[in-house]
């Protein structure tokens, strides 16, 4: 069973300045490009700008939330991880997913991602919308044992941990905490 508690905002803080510094820098080809360009023809500039930002600011976040160990510098820095609200990874399109609803989320004065200050599971507008929750990575372990055998197919899960919210196994487990249903956190 792992085990995995919730992130908390100040390191997810530190995590989201590190990745948008190195956003930042991401954009510098992107700017010259769009310079470069722009003798050829304005609209060929802002193509070039419009691509390059989507790339760098949607694709890339995306690519790093989607992947196995779900993290851009920043959550590897702080050794966060994101994951669905089942425990697994969230996969490319919910990566998108996520990285729009965060863009827009900052637009009403940040209150989607302030949200994640009040809400039981942490989660900001962009987690809620994707499905996921970020998690400190250095509690993940794996403590099954590794002669045991692998089930097939689980049933569909019952409820939510009441400690960390994730969705529970057929057999009333929860991946992330290990926590049984019923027991007390």
């Amino acid at each position: 069973m792992a085990t995995a508690p919730l992130a908390d905002p100040g390191a997810r803080l530190v995590a989201a300045i590190v990745d948008w510094l190195v956003l930042g820098l991401a954009t510098v080809p992107v700017i010259l490009l769009g310079v470069a360009a722009r003798q050829a023809s304005e609209a060929l500039a802002v193509a070039v700008f419009v691509a390059g930002y989507c790339a760098v600011f949607i694709a890339l976040p995306a690519r790093w939330a989607a992947r196995a160990g779900a993290s851009g510098p920043g959550k590897r820095l702080m050794k966060l991880h994101v994951v669905g609200v089942d425990g697994r990874d969230i996969g490319f399109r919910r990566g998108v997913l996520r990285t729009i609803v965060l863009i827009l989320g900052s637009l009403p004065f940040y209150l989607g991602w302030l949200w994640m200050l009040w809400d039981p599971r942490r989660q900001a507008w962009h987690d809620k919308a994707a499905r996921s929750l970020v998690v400190r990575r250095e509690a993940v372990e794996a403590t099954a044992d590794p002669a045991a055998p692998t089930p097939v197919a689980l049933a569909a899960p019952r409820g939510h941990c009441p400690v960390c919210g994730f969705e529970l196994d057929a057999d009333g487990g929860c991946r992330v905490c290990g926590r049984r249903a019923g027991q007390p956190g």
